[in-house]
């Protein structure tokens, strides 16, 4: 039997065995010793238990065709498709010293090398910041570096074919920003990075009426969210003696409806989970998103293979990046032996060999459908 606890949370498992009753598993939220008050209801982590004969590899494969048949996300009824995802945070520091101009350029070098986006993906930074990307807490367009909003790059993209991607970290709210003005909606303690508490209702509506309204007025087709923060001390750090776990349990859910939301509002978007590069890779967060990121090592050929191979016995769809320099077709096969794949190439240097890329590219292309199918 496969056993899989869906809780984007902190769970537990504990395994005993004995002569009389053969193994016993219990699995859940690790810490619920609490009391409801009333009219309130909290629940339980999404359980999944998979019977199956024959080898494990058979068992694998029966997972994933579940995974991806009754949980992958889907637009419009369709499953996602292989897609080719470029960016130019490795040239402009994520998106700090990025600006309309050099976006418009990468996008248009991408197309005329004939090496075309099905995104272009930006990445974060692109809003107000006093200290660089990781100053998260104004959702806001910097208008210095981007006066006519993201909505200008996006117009661009959707010109010639091409949709947008745009990283958030709503949760993560760091001081001197819009968001730590609102203490009562924050976990965590003054003068320090809080968190912002997805379980407080008027916080989770902000939230979701602000991301939607960037959404639409920026013209962005797919979010992308990280999460490069560690959540439990906040939660447990707001539970009172009597009501241990109940934060956590409240944020989770506030967590999963806030996506749902979008969802429902957006939908023909996917949402990217990034999480830090491959945390949040449980079964309620991937039912309403894809790993584009898989993990944040992403250019040595040998790790990549590894990362293939432990997750594609899990997951049907996860994606990684092609490094900026120059590089062999084992290297750059070794990042393409997935369905998704961010090129961070420096398309302003026109001596890269193009014909290669396209070659191998365009060889991906036809044969990236096939990672839907059983893995061994």
């Amino acid at each position: 039997v496969i056993v899989v606890v869906g809780w984007p949370g902190q769970w537990a498992a504990t395994f005993a065995r004995d002569a009389a009753n053969g193994l016993r598993l219990t699995a859940g939220q690790e810490q619920t010793r609490l009391r409801l008050h009333p009219g309130e209801s909290i629940r339980t982590p999404l359980m999944v238990l998979q019977f199956w004969r024959g080898d494990w590899l058979r068992a694998q494969n029966v997972w994933r065709r579940w995974m991806w048949t009754h949980n992958v996300p889907r637009i419009d009824g369709k499953p996602p498709t292989p897609l080719l995802t470029p960016c130019s945070s490795h040239q402009f520091a994520e998106m700090i010293k990025a600006d309309e101009a050099s976006q418009r350029l990468f996008i248009d070098r991408y197309l005329e090398e004939r090496l075309r986006p099905d995104y272009w993906w930006m990445d974060a930074g692109w809003y107000v910041n006093q200290s660089g990307w990781p100053n998260t807490g104004t959702w806001l367009v910097d208008s210095n570096r981007f006066p006519r909003g993201l909505r200008a790059i996006a117009d661009h993209a959707h010109a010639q074919g091409v949709k947008t991607i745009v990283w958030f970290e709503p949760e993560r709210v760091t001081p001197g920003t819009q968001l730590y003005e609102h203490a009562d909606w924050l976990l965590g303690r003054d003068g320090e990075q809080k968190l912002l508490n997805l379980g407080h209702p008027a916080a989770r509506a902000w939230l979701t009426e602000h991301v939607d309204r960037l959404l639409t007025e920026q013209g962005i087709d797919l979010y992308r969210q990280d999460y490069n923060v560690d959540p439990l001390g906040y939660w447990r750090g707001a539970d009172s003696p009597d009501r241990q776990g109940i934060t956590e349990n409240h944020y989770v859910t506030g967590y999963l409806a806030y996506w749902d939301e979008l969802r429902r509002r957006h939908p023909a978007m996917l949402i990217d989970s990034c999480a830090s590069g491959g945390h949040r890779n449980d079964l309620e967060t991937m039912r309403r998103s894809l790993p584009f990121l898989r993990s944040d090592s992403i250019f040595d050929p040998v790790g990549n293979q590894g990362h293939t191979y432990g997750l594609s016995f899990w997951l049907p769809y996860h994606g990684t990046g092609t490094p900026p320099r120059q590089f062999d077709l084992y290297e750059l096969r070794s990042h393409l032996a997935c369905p998704h794949d961010i090129p961070c190439w420096d398309v302003r240097d026109r001596g890269l060999d193009y014909d290669r890329m396209r070659r191998v590219v365009n060889e991906w292309r036809g044969y990236a459908g096939c990672y839907f199918g059983d893995f061994y």
